[in-house]
């Protein structure tokens, strides 16, 4: 009895090890189902050993993620309990495949006791490859979502090994699963029974799979065009001013380009530049006037404001200021956005995002960045969660913007980059993949062509070396964000103060005052935001201060139930004080100036 118990513990941690240990442990993913097969075969497995594997390899597989997510939550506590919830979920659907299993070969035997062995092993096999499928792609329905753990496919281990994986294009994801389940049952019988038609059944599989092999492509030199880009992996964060940061983003730039004459392509990960501001003239300007006088185009992931919403974008800036931006199709699960039947408090907390970000809606562009290379974005969760491609240009490579630097272990950044070249073979599309640890370039085969990663000789930038005059103020938005209320948001930008001089304004149907103060020989202007109805309150300032000002961002639990009015007052130090009139307390923000 107890040995059984074991051979379900076994059968979880080798699945574990190829994902945790993918470099030492890939080939344990075509093997970590026989002691489940041997168990099923000898009619040990039912509802409680079920959960007991459903429950380990979640946990095993995920305690990674799950650290990762403790550390961008405010509230961990909460992260643990609805982690341990999706986990028991997971391992109850496997429970009840096994008894829904285990009863259906039962009744199989009476009724075709010659054929029982075979029907047995495809019965198992079935509810294996049904379970991971549904764990994989659509575990999230409850939650409005037709996704799944995308990073726990037995098949993504093997990506470390692409040539394995070369009859997807043939027989698409699931029938490859369906391959590599079978394989491992055929492979159970063998060692615990003597049959030549089983082990001819093997052996035919077998070859099958491995001989598509031969078949793959052979080793090509990485594309010509790789050498022009120049990846860069940093982040400019918002703990320097924007004009600042503008300088040193250009000095990066620079150097790189100093590094290798043939660069005249600059890429930078999801999350590179973390404002809205590149949408504006003057920044964009800004940095490409320090940037150097041979022509670049430079990718970089950031934000953009329109209205009451905020989007993860890619913008494409270009030598001539000319821009264009991607707006990211695909809101992650629980980190960009809480579903709405999550509406509460404590779980509203689950969100890691200082603000929701908005689904956009634009059609995927065709970016040109050389007469011979065009290319199609995917913002990363798009990348990982998308079944099929979802853009009209089929001839396009795929540049997918990602970032892992949210992933505080090394095994799921690892994973995140297998994943792409699963997903370039299993598409049949060249992948370009940029993320923080990691970036390379895959062909449809599923050959890997890293980009140089010049993080290691670029210099870091000091005070000394910029031009710090254009920073109005000393406060930073990392000294913003530790204040003691900083849902309350924070706002910068340089905008003329006579829009704020009319003595009523109209936005949306919602009707507010706003009014100077007798103090205004110190230019100082008060807005006094009132409004009976309080679920109106939050798009009330949202709107208002986006039809004049440049938001990086508002949380939009900022206006409690008790908050009659919020005071906003714009000084002519440059400063933007945001005040809570309750208890007095306020948040400043330096302003671009």
């Amino acid at each position: 009895m107890l040995f059984s118990w074991v051979l379900i513990i076994l059968s979880a941690v080798l699945y574990a090890a190829s994902f945790l240990f993918t470099n030492y442990f890939w080939w344990t993913s075509c093997f970590f189902l026989v002691p489940l097969f041997y168990e099923a075969f000898h009619h040990r497995l039912g509802f409680a050993k079920g959960l007991l594997w459903g429950l380990l390899i979640v946990w095993l597989h995920s305690c990674g993620i799950l650290y990762s997510l403790m550390l961008m939550q405010d509230n961990a506590l909460v992260t643990v309990i609805f982690y341990s919830f999706i986990t028991f979920y997971s391992g109850l659907h496997a429970a009840v495949l096994w008894w829904i299993a285990k009863k259906c070969c039962v009744y199989l035997q009476l009724q075709f006791p010659h054929w029982h062995t075979l029907l047995q092993l495809l019965m198992w096999s079935l509810a294996l490859w049904f379970f991971f499928l549904w764990f994989t792609l659509a575990m999230f329905w409850p939650f409005l979502r037709l996704e799944g753990f995308y990073l726990a496919s037995p098949l993504l281990p093997l990506a470390y090994h692409a040539k394995l994986l070369a009859a997807m294009h043939l027989v698409g994801s699931s029938g490859m699963l369906f391959m590599l389940i079978l394989w491992q049952g055929l492979l159970t019988l063998i060692l615990t029974r003597t049959s030549i038609k089983i082990m001819v059944l093997w052996l035919l599989l077998t070859t099958a799979w491995l001989g598509m092999t031969f078949f793959e492509q052979h080793s090509q030199p990485p594309p010509t065009w790789l050498s022009r880009i120049g990846y860069i992996p940093r982040s400019i964060t918002r703990d320097v001013c924007l004009s600042r940061a503008a300088q040193i983003l250009s000095r990066y730039i620079r150097q790189v380009l100093a590094q290798e004459a043939a660069i005249d392509i600059i890429v930078i990960p999801e999350d590179g530049f973390q404002t809205t501001h590149l949408a504006h003239d003057h920044v964009r300007s800004l940095i490409l006037s320090n940037m150097s006088d041979r022509p670049v185009q430079l990718l970089i992931g950031a934000y953009r404001s329109c209205g009451l919403e905020q989007f993860n974008t890619l913008y494409w800036l270009q030598p001539n200021n000319m821009i264009s931006y991607f707006d990211k199709r695909h809101t992650m699960l629980f980190t960009e956005h809480v579903p709405s039947i999550f509406g509460f408090p404590l779980l509203a907390s689950l969100d890691a995002g200082k603000a929701p970000l908005s689904q956009a809606h634009n059609p995927r562009p065709l970016l040109q960045l050389t007469p011979d290379v065009h290319i199609t974005p995917y913002i990363c969760s798009e990348l990982f969660f998308n079944h099929q491609p979802d853009d009209k240009h089929a001839d396009a490579i795929i540049f997918a913007l990602c970032s892992d630097k949210w992933a505080h272990g090394a095994y799921i950044k690892n994973l995140m980059y297998l994943f792409a070249q699963l997903r370039a073979i299993e598409w049949q599309r060249d992948i370009l993949y940029v993320a923080y640890s990691r970036a390379a370039y895959f062909n449809k085969s599923g050959q890997a062509y890293p980009l140089k990663d010049f993080s290691n000789t670029l210099q870091e930038v000091d005070n000394d070396v910029l031009d710090t005059s254009h920073c109005s103020d000393p406060v930073t938005l990392a000294a913003v964000e530790q204040l003691e209320t900083p849902d309350l948001g924070t706002i910068f930008n340089e905008h003329s103060l006579s829009l704020l001089l009319d003595e009523q304004k109209q936005y949306s149907g919602v009707s507010f005052s706003i009014n100077h103060p007798l103090a205004q020989k110190d230019d100082v202007i008060k807005i006094v935001l009132k409004q009976e109805k309080k679920s109106d309150k939050t798009r009330l300032l949202h709107a208002y201060l986006a039809h004049n000002f440049d938001i990086y961002y508002l949380d939009s639990m900022m206006l409690e139930n008790s908050i009659s009015h919020l005071a906003i007052t714009i000084e002519s130090t440059g400063l933007v004080r945001v005040e809570h009139p309750k208890s007095k307390q306020a948040i400043i923000a330096s302003r671009y100036r």
